[in-house]
C-alpha cells in the first residue's frame, strides 16, 4: 500500500494545563513517505465556524502543545497528516471542553519529552506586498535579547476567500531561521490572510502576527 495520502492518526489524548492542551496522538500509515500533522480546531459555539490551523513541528511528531484556547469553553478538535501527496484523512472529530481549575501542572515546566512551556517572542513587521501574480511577504525578527528561547524555524500560514467545500483552506510552509522573508507565486486575485509564527527548539510556538493583502489582477489589451 505505497504512494497514498497518509491515513488518519488515532488514539488522540489531551491533558490540559491551564488554557493550553498538551496532545499526543498515535500516526496512521504515512503511505510510503514522510508525513507531518496539522490540528485543527474550533470553538463549538461561534459565529465564525472557520476550523483554526496549526503546523506541528517537527515532521513525524506526534505530540504537541496549543496555545491560547479559553477558558470554559467547548471545542471541536481533529488532528490531519499530509505527505507529498497531499492531505489525508481526519481523524474524528473529539469534543474538549477546558475547565477553569487550577491544575497543579502548570507548577512544573518540563514533560518526558523535555517539551517546556517557555515560547518565542513572536516576529514583527510584517510586511506584504504584490508584483504581478506574487506575493512578497518579509517579517522583522524578534530582539532576541528579550528572550532566551532560540527560534529554529518559522511557519508562514496562508489563506484566502476561495472556497473548497465551504471551507477557507488553509496552506503552510515551514522557513529556516534567520531567513525571514518569502515569495508567494501564482496567486489568484482574492484576499490573503497571513499569519508567521516563530516556533523554538523546545516544540513550542509564539502568538502569530496577521496581515492581510487584497489581490487584484490587471488584465491589459
Amino acid at each position: 500500500m505505497l504512494d497514498t495520502t497518509p491515513q488518519a492518526p488515532h488514539h488522540i489524548q489531551y491533558k490540559q494545563i491551564s488554557s493550553n492542551l498538551f496532545l499526543s496522538w498515535e500516526p496512521g500509515y504515512d503511505g510510503g513517505r514522510t508525513q507531518y500533522f496539522s490540528i485543527w480546531y474550533r470553538l463549538l459555539y461561534s459565529k465564525k465556524r472557520n476550523w483554526n490551523q496549526i503546523r506541528v513541528i517537527p515532521n513525524n511528531a506526534s505530540e504537541f502543545i496549543l496555545f491560547d484556547l479559553k477558558i470554559q469553553q467547548l471545542y471541536e478538535l481533529t488532528i490531519v497528516a499530509e505527505n507529498d501527496f497531499g492531505l489525508g484523512t481526519f481523524s474524528p472529530i473529539i469534543l474538549i471542553e477546558l475547565n477553569n481549575t487550577k491544575d497543579s501542572s502548570i507548577d512544573y515546566l518540563y514533560y518526558s519529552n523535555k517539551t517546556t512551556l517557555f515560547r518565542p517572542l513572536s516576529p514583527i513587521n510584517l510586511r506584504l506586498s504584490q508584483s504581478g501574480s506574487n506575493l512578497y511577504i518579509t517579517w522583522n525578527h524578534p530582539n532576541m535579547i528579550q528572550s532566551s528561547i532560540n527560534i529554529l524555524y518559522y511557519v508562514i500560514q496562508w489563506r484566502s476567500t476561495i472556497l473548497f467545500n465551504n471551507q477557507q483552506s488553509q496552506q503552510s510552509i515551514i522557513i529556516n531561521y534567520p531567513i525571514h522573508s518569502y515569495i508567494l507565486k501564482d496567486i489568484k486575485q482574492s484576499k490573503y490572510i497571513i499569519q508567521i509564527l516563530a516556533y523554538s527548539d523546545k516544540g513550542t510556538y509564539s502568538l502569530p502576527i496577521e496581515s492581510q493583502i487584497n489581490i487584484r489582477m490587471f488584465f491589459f489589451k
